[in-house]
C-alpha cells in the first residue's frame, strides 16, 4: 500500500501543537503564531523528513465501472466542467473494488490532486478503512472531496446526490398505474446503498397501491448487462408481466436476451429502467427510464468541489439531494391479460 512517510499529524503528535496550527506554518499562511513555535514546527518538520507537496492543478475522479454508460457520461460531463474552471481531470476506475477504492485514493494523495469526486463502491467490511483514508485526505492534507451518491456524515464531506428511492418509486408506480401488479425488480447488491433505496422505493409503491411485496420476484445483481441477461428467464417463470431494472445497463441484457426468446417488448413484457443515459433513445423500442439529470449532477459536483479548492465554500457541509423524472418512452405498455 502506498503511504505518506511524514504527515502533519506525525509533527503535530511530536511538537504538540495543533495539525491546523502546523498547516499554517508550512503553508505560509499569515497568521498571528509566535516565532517560536513556527521555528519548532519547521526544525521538526526538516528532522522528520516531511516534504510538502505542491497540488497540482487536477481533479481525480473515481468511479466503479466506465464500461457502464451511466459512468462514462458522467465521467464526459465532469470533464467538461473541469476544464471550464481550468483543471485537468484524472479517472480511474476502481471495478467496484473497494480495495481498489483506497489504493486510488492514497495514489491520488500522491500526486497531489487538488480535489477528489468519488463513487465509491459497495464492498463488505472496508467501510472503517475507507472512512480512515478518507479522514487523512480531507483533515490531515486538507484535499476536499465529494461524495456521489451517498449522503454519510461520518465522512464529513460535501455530497451530492440523487434521491434513489425516489427513483424505485417512480418506476414502480407508472408500472402500477398501467395495470401492471406482478412486477419483477432486477436490483443492485444486496449490500449497496443506492440499491436498497431502490428496493425500498420499489416496494413502497407497491404496498401503497395494495400489491404485496415479493422477495422471490427480486433478483439481485451488480448493475451489469450480465445481470439483465442472466435474470430475465427466471423472472419470466414467475410469470411477471413487467419488470423494473434498477439500471439502464441491466435493461440492455434483458433486451438482448427478450429478443433471443422471442419476448416483445412492451407487448409481452414491459420495462423500466433507471438513469436515462443516451442509449435509451437508441433501442427499439425506446427505453422508459428515471432519469438522473447527468450534467447538472456534474455541473453541482464540480462547482461544489471548486468552491472548496479556492477556499470560498460555506464551512458547514454541502449536501445537495437531486429529484429523479421519469421519462416515458415505448417500452411500457398497458396490462393485457394473457389469454
Amino acid at each position: 500500500m502506498l503511504l505518506i512517510s511524514v504527515t502533519l499529524k506525525d509533527i503535530a503528535r511530536k511538537t504538540g501543537f495543533s495539525t491546523a496550527t502546523i498547516s499554517l506554518v508550512l503553508n505560509s499562511k499569515p497568521a498571528s503564531i509566535p516565532e517560536t513555535t513556527r521555528k519548532k514546527i519547521l526544525d521538526t518538520a526538516n528532522e522528520l523528513g516531511y516534504i510538502p507537496k505542491k497540488k497540482s492543478p487536477n481533479i481525480a475522479l473515481l468511479v466503479p465501472n466506465l464500461r457502464n454508460p451511466f459512468f462514462s457520461e458522467l465521467a464526459g460531463e465532469i470533464l467538461s466542467n473541469t476544464k471550464k474552471h481550468q483543471f485537468n481531470l484524472i479517472i480511474s476506475d476502481s471495478n467496484a473494488d473497494t480495495e481498489n477504492d483506497i489504493q486510488d485514493l492514497l495514489s491520488f494523495l500522491n500526486a497531489g490532486v487538488s480535489g477528489i469526486i468519488a463513487f465509491f463502491s459497495t464492498g463488505r467490511g472496508q467501510d472503517a478503512r475507507l472512512r480512515q483514508i478518507i479522514r487523512q485526505i480531507t483533515e490531515v492534507h486538507h484535499i476536499p472531496l465529494i461524495l456521489m451518491d451517498r449522503n454519510k456524515p461520518e465522512y464529513n464531506c460535501d455530497a451530492v446526490c440523487v434521491n434513489q428511492f425516489s427513483s424505485g418509486y417512480l418506476a414502480t408506480a407508472h408500472l402500477l398505474q398501467m395495470g401492471h401488479t406482478r412486477i419483477g425488480c432486477i436490483a443492485g447488491p444486496d449490500y449497496s446503498e443506492a440499491g436498497q433505496q431502490r428496493l425500498e422505493g420499489y416496494r413502497s409503491a407497491l404496498e401503497e397501491s395494495g400489491v404485496p411485496y415479493d422477495p422471490e420476484l427480486v433478483f439481485y445483481s451488480n448493475f451489469s448487462f450480465e445481470a439483465g441477461y442472466r435474470n430475465l428467464e427466471p423472472l419470466l417463470e414467475k410469470q411477471v408481466s413487467a419488470i423494473f431494472t434498477q439500471s439502464d445497463f441491466i435493461a440492455l441484457g434483458v433486451y438482448r436476451r427478450a429478443q433471443e426468446l422471442h419476448v416483445s417488448i412492451p407487448q409481452d413484457l414491459s420495462i423500466v429502467g433507471l438513469d436515462n443515459v443516451l442509449y435509451t433513445t437508441l433501442v427499439i423500442p425506446p427505453l422508459t427510464s428515471v432519469a438522473q439529470d447527468i450534467p447538472l449532477t456534474a455541473r453541482l459536483a464540480v462547482e461544489t468541489l471548486v468552491a472548496r479548492i479556492q477556499g470560498t465554500a460555506n464551512p458547514n457541509r454541502n449536501i445537495q439531494i437531486l429529484q429523479p423524472q421519469l421519462v416515458q418512452r415505448e417500452s411500457v405498455c398497458r396490462y393485457r391479460p394473457k389469454h
